[in-house]
Formats: C-alpha cells, sequence, structure tokens
C-alpha cells in the first residue's frame, strides 16, 4: 500500500522523500541503536518542496496519522512503526542514512545535556571526529537540526579553533624559548672561552715576568758567586 501511494505522487512530491523521513524518524543513541517514528510539526513537512502533496496522500491512505500536539500545534506522525521495517523503499533509505541519523541523535543528545547544565565548557564536543561530524551536520539542511543544536555545535567549534590557536601559540613560544635558550648557551660558552684564554694570557705573562726578572737577577748572583769569601780570621 505504501509503495502504491508513493508511484501516486508527482515527481517533487516523490524527490521530497527522504527529507521528509528525516523529519519523521530519529535514531536511538548508546545500545538503544533503533529508529523510531516521532512527532514532525506539519508546517515543516508542508515547507518541503512537494511535502504537502505527499503527506495529504500518505494522510490518505492512513500511513501518516494527523493531530495536534498539546499546545495546539498541527503534528504529523508514521502510523504504524512496522512501516519502517517492511516498506523496502524505507529500509533502502535507512541503509544510506542510518548513519547520519545517529550521529544527529549523538550530537542533539550532547547539546540538550549541555543546555541542561547550563552550557558549562566542558560539556562541548572535542576536537577531532565527534566535532567534524556534527560540523557536516549543521551544513545539511535536510537533516533539520534545532537551533539549540547548533548554537552547540558553533559554539563547540569557537572552543576547539581558541584551543588549537593557543596550542599554536604555546608551540611558537617554545620554539622561541629553544631559540634563546640556545644563544644563552653560545653566549656563555663564548665568555667561558674568552675568560680561559684570559687566564692562559695571564698566566704566560705572569711567567714572563718572573723569567725577565731572573734574567736581570743574574748578574748579581754571577757576582755574588765570584765575589771572595774572606778568612774566619779577618772576619773575626
Amino acid at each position: 500500500m505504501a509503495e502504491e501511494a508513493f508511484e501516486g505522487l508527482g515527481s517533487e512530491a516523490r524527490a521530497s522523500f527522504p527529507r521528509l523521513m528525516r523529519l519523521l524518524v530519529q535514531a536511538g543513541t548508546g545500545l538503544d541503536a533503533s529508529i523510531t517514528r516521532i512527532d514532525a510539526p506539519r508546517a515543516a513537512l508542508e515547507a518541503l518542496p512537494g511535502g504537502h502533496e505527499f503527506m495529504e496522500a500518505f494522510v490518505a491512505a492512513r500511513l501518516l496519522n494527523a493531530h495536534q500536539a498539546p499546545d495546539g500545534t498541527p503534528m504529523v506522525i508514521v502510523a504504524h512503526e512496522a512501516l519502517l521495517r517492511r516498506w523496502r523503499r524505507v529500509t533502502r533509505w535507512l541503509q544510506h542514512d542510518r548513519e547520519r541519523l545517529h550521529v544527529r541523535a549523538r550530537v542533539t543528545e550532547a547539546a540538550q545535556r549541555w543546555h541542561a547544565e547550563g552550557r558549562q565548557a566542558d560539556r562541548l564536543l572535542p576536537d577531532g571526529k565527534p566535532l567534524a561530524e556534527a560540523e557536516e551536520l549543521v551544513g545539511e539542511e535536510d537533516l533539520h537540526l534545532e537551533p539549540a543544536v547548533s548554537d552547540f555545535v558553533v559554539a563547540s567549534t569557537a572552543r576547539a579553533g581558541a584551543r588549537r590557536r593557543l596550542k599554536r601559540l604555546a608551540i611558537a613560544g617554545l620554539a622561541v624559548l629553544t631559540v634563546v635558550a640556545g644563544v644563552l648557551a653560545f653566549v656563555a660558552e663564548t665568555n667561558r672561552r674568552a675568560a680561559e684564554e684570559r687566564r692562559v694570557v695571564a698566566d704566560e705573562a705572569r711567567q714572563l715576568a718572573e723569567e725577565s726578572l731572573l734574567v736581570v737577577d743574574l748578574p748579581r748572583r754571577a757576582e755574588e758567586d765570584l765575589w771572595p769569601i774572606a778568612p774566619e780570621s779577618e772576619a773575626a
């Protein structure tokens, strides 16, 4: 019955099928990875190209149920969970879109936790695969992220960017410190060698001075050595 209703649609309504289904189902997280039906605002469905025709045909075929939320908002939901498992067109679509639906569910759950706990920075997505996946979601209008989820991803991206900049600054600072340390070590070694050279020069100068004194003193010592020694009697 579902495929017959689908084949009776116009080309624009048939083309809207994937976008409509992303509004009508959600994926579980963690151990609960199943795909389940959810209420979707009727206005969101009708806003899609061909959405009104699709919705009217499937409501008439009792494949979608139209109702009102407690606040009076018109809503639409898949009539039976079995449709998600038995309609081959849906199962084929899920094979292609399942992972994106799971990513959307994980990001949405993380965003809800972030808002519930006062938008704490440590609840934002870390840099790497989780953030990259979330950023891809933001760029895909078909996934219909809530504004709160988009805000969460934007905040996560901003924090990751700030951390990357700080990391680059730290690396640059470390490089500068390494260069400064190398220069200081070079200067210290140069000063040590200069001091050693001055010490050597001073030692050589002192040695030359001592040798000069010896040369000057040689005649006097020679004269003393040659001076006749007086007899003991004369000395008395």
